[in-house]
């Protein structure tokens, strides 16, 4: 009896089988940004395995990596973990948030250790974002969707972010875009230009 056509038709599907899974895995970046972004992710990921994060956030990662996507379901659930972590430690937080942009939350906490001891505050704060949250929100900032729309909303919020820091006496460029409007009201915080900052969307 002769088998080796149905071994043959068995490596022929085992190899189809292989080639639809392969076409059905993480989707490829559609534009320049998108290529950049899959970067962040890689180095990310790689950097948190290297600093021994936690399996949930790896997990996480690992997701992120598979879609290009950081959702906001993803951030927030990191964030959490991130205060869970602290008061397991001894140490006190809350959950909060804040606003990227128009329709851009951003997870976020508040977070110490409970002790007066700053050292050890800073030591536990940074061992908790590590642990929990440090690159599933960075690169939820980072990804392209959110990147655009947050310059959108201080492009929209320059003309007021202009004539906030010219209200405190400083002199603006005629040309100036927002990140020299930035660098102006940065270097003259002295003439209590902080309030700007939130003005021209920069929270």
């Amino acid at each position: 009896m002769n088998i080796a056509p149905r071994v043959a038709g068995l490596a022929a599907t085992v190899l189809v089988v292989a080639a639809s899974a392969a076409c059905q895995s993480s989707p490829q970046p559609a534009n320049e940004a998108e290529s950049i972004f899959a970067g962040e992710i890689d180095v990310a990921l790689a950097e948190a395995r290297d600093a021994n994060a936690s399996p949930e956030q790896i997990a996480t990662l690992e997701e992120i990596a598979d879609t290009l996507i950081v959702t906001y379901e993803q951030a927030k659930v990191a964030a959490v973990a991130t205060v869970d972590c602290v008061l397991e430690a001894g140490g006190y937080g809350n959950y909060s948030e804040s606003t990227l942009a128009p329709g851009v939350p951003l997870p976020g906490f508040g977070i110490g250790s409970g002790t007066t001891d700053a050292e050890g505050n800073d030591q536990v704060a940074d061992r908790c974002i590590d642990q929990e949250s440090m690159w599933v929100n960075m690169l939820y900032q980072t990804q392209p969707t959110v990147v655009a729309q947050v310059d959108a909303h201080r492009a929209a919020q320059l003309p007021e972010f202009i004539a906030c820091v010219e209200d405190k006496g400083l002199e603006v460029p005629a040309d100036a875009d927002g990140d020299e409007v930035f660098k102006i009201a940065l270097e003259n915080l002295d003439s209590n230009t902080a309030p700007c900052f939130e003005v021209g969307g920069y929270t």
